[in-house]
């Protein structure tokens, strides 16, 4: 991947850390490691150094040359991007086929509060709250 094009470059590394954090993520939560400080902690550190190595590699490596703050922030931006897409889709995985009652927690956290504030408010009578 020696492409001096910083969008093909961005999104080809982009691709290639979104999609290992993807699988890492399935992973963790098929392991059940998911909730746990080091799963957590292991893919925010490949998410990192994934990033630097992508900057670092194309500035030293594919361009040899020194650049501006701004076309190195961009290919950050680019791969930043496309990462996010990959987060995406493992959400929506997430959501709709892994946790199908993720939002339905988040009623129940909710309607727990409201129950500890003393409001007289059931968010399941609420057609606009329910599904």
């Amino acid at each position: 991947m020696k492409n001096k094009n910083i969008w093909v470059y961005g999104f080809n590394w982009g691709s290639i850390i979104g999609g290992l954090l993807l699988v890492l993520n399935v992973l963790g939560f098929f392991l059940g490691f998911m909730d746990s400080f080091l799963w957590g902690l292991l893919t925010s550190l490949v998410f990192i150094f994934g990033m630097v190595w992508t900057i670092t590699n194309y500035k030293k490596n594919i361009i040899k040359t020194d650049m501006k703050f701004s076309r190195l922030f961009l290919l950050g931006m680019i791969s930043a991007f496309i990462i996010s897409f990959f987060h995406m889709l493992y959400m929506m995985i997430f959501v709709y086929k892994l946790n199908p009652t993720y939002f339905d927690d988040f009623l129940v956290l909710y309607q727990d509060i409201l129950n500890s504030m003393k409001f007289d408010l059931v968010l399941e009578d609420e057609p606009d709250m329910v599904r």
